[in-house]
């Protein structure tokens, strides 16, 4: 097992070495690719472990190369199979890691983690849902304890518009590990997006709550509260705190914006406006928004200007503003 490092140079200086010695302890390399050694089973698990390494060091294509020579000397290692699977999509190589998942799941049909890896290839990759959520039940049928595959899950009924099975599936990863605060911030997605906004605030608390430093999640909780009459003052809160952890974060000024204006807090709505096209010049709203605000100021010249830009990125919402200006 290599130790904690405490600093990433120190973790690649030890796995180098890893590397070095397994080239100056074993009695194979990859220049001798075409000699078949006595004990090809001792053999490919040397380059597995070389492959691991590379794997972990990011050198994918020679983690490739590693976990090929192991199959080429052991055709049935269903693992090397696996993680030729993980390093394929760490380049970006989808259909030949969906094949080398298939061929380690094909050698051993009750590889979870197979169908695990599986799942993400189809999933987070491809955007094919349907493939990944059988991936995803497969593997918690072998392995119902893990709960990054039920978060996975979650997330594949999620994108497949199937919230129900979302919420379930994002409830029993929480059960089996309660401290993810992705997995609760997706739960109040899910809640948000079914208008549960109860539910929802309480699930983005409590993923708060595990993790602070989180802008999107402050930033989505303020959405919420914005959808909520009588609400404005902890939209605002929301929003500002997202903004301290995230300064550039412009959709947090622009919503913070939207929560002064409703609030009737004009001159701090025109200064959140205007931030946002500071940092987002091309924020059509922004620009909308912000000539609204001057024009119930009755800064005429100021509108106009934004009416001008409005041009250039959005005619329709221009000529909406123009119409405002100048009834």
């Amino acid at each position: 097992m290599i130790p904690y490092a405490s600093n990433k140079k120190h973790s690649c200086f030890i796995l180098i070495t890893l590397i070095m010695m397994f080239f100056l302890y074993s009695d194979i390399s990859f220049a001798e690719s075409n000699e078949v050694p006595k004990d090809n089973d001792k053999s490919a698990e040397h380059y597995f472990d070389a492959g691991f390494v590379y794997e972990t060091l990011g050198m994918y294509k020679e983690a490739i190369e590693a976990f090929k020579q192991a199959i080429g000397l052991k055709p049935d290692y269903a693992n090397a199979h696996n993680y030729l699977g993980v390093s394929y999509l760490d380049l970006g190589m989808y259909k030949e890691a969906i094949e080398a998942f298939k061929q380690a799941i094909k050698l051993k049909p009750d590889f979870a983690n197979a169908h695990y890896n599986l799942g993400i290839a189809y999933g987070d990759d491809l955007g094919m849902y349907k493939e990944a959520i059988e991936a995803f039940k497969q593997a918690i049928k072998l392995k119902p304890d893990f709960a990054n595959t039920h978060y996975k899950l979650g997330i594949a009924y999620h994108k497949s518009g199937i919230p129900k099975e979302a919420i379930e599936a994002f409830k029993q990863a929480i059960k089996l590990k309660p401290g993810y605060a992705d997995t609760h911030y997706k739960l109040g997605a899910v809640y948000g997006d079914l208008g549960m906004d109860k539910e929802a605030i309480e699930a983005f608390k409590q993923a708060i709550r595990l993790n602070p430093s989180y802008a999107n999640t402050h930033h989505t909780l303020g959405a919420v509260y914005g959808d909520l009459v009588g609400m404005g003052k902890e939209a605002i809160e929301a929003f500002k705190q997202a903004i301290r952890l995230k300064p550039g974060y412009a959709n947090a000024h622009y919503n913070l914006g939207i929560a002064y204006h409703k609030s009737g807090m004009h001159k701090e709505a025109i200064e959140a406006f205007k931030e946002t096209i500071r940092l987002k010049p091309d924020y059509a709203n922004a620009h909308y928004k912000l000539g609204v605000l001057y024009v119930i100021s009755k800064d005429t010249d100021s509108a106009f200007e934004e009416y001008k830009i409005l041009k250039e990125l959005d005619s329709d919402r221009a000529n909406k503003l123009f119409n405002l200006i100048y009834k």
